[in-house]
């Protein structure tokens, strides 16, 4: 399981909602109530109150359980932008066509930022990478 921050809010989270992929989960997101309608993560129909009693968890946790191969794609389309690169399921292909995407658009922070994937060794060291401009991204729009 990977875990990340999607937004930049100090609150503690009050709801949590969850995505299941072939019958596995994929991933389970907690916000609190300023953030619950975050389109790209409310799942219609799943958000849940978290128990005031239980743990207490900042907003914007994800706890991914996808490969992190996946996880790595889901950067790059998700928050990042980047036009999809067909049904290749090379990740490394993915990012490779993503960084054309930003040379393309003049996208100098992301295209350095893939830079950075494609020199780095290990899929952990990459998703501690795109999670970190994402919490910083979260952090540029007020999230």
């Amino acid at each position: 399981m990977h875990t990340r921050l999607v937004t930049a809010c100090p609150s503690p989270a009050a709801f949590t909602t969850f995505r299941r992929r072939k019958g596995a989960p994929a991933w389970t997101i907690f916000i609190c109530k300023r953030h619950r309608g975050l389109s790209s993560w409310s799942v219609p129909g799943n958000l849940t109150r978290l128990d005031a009693a239980g743990p207490e968890v900042r907003c914007g946790t994800v706890h991914d359980c996808r490969p992190h191969g996946e996880v790595i794609v889901s950067h790059l389309y998700g928050w990042m932008g980047a036009a999809p690169n067909g049904q290749d399921r090379d990740w490394r292909a993915h990012v490779c066509a993503a960084r054309d995407w930003f040379a393309y658009l003049r996208q100098h922070d992301l295209l350095s930022l893939v830079d950075q994937v494609l020199a780095s060794d290990g899929t952990v060291e990459i998703l501690g990478l795109l999670a970190a401009a994402e919490t910083a991204e979260a952090r540029r729009r007020g999230l």
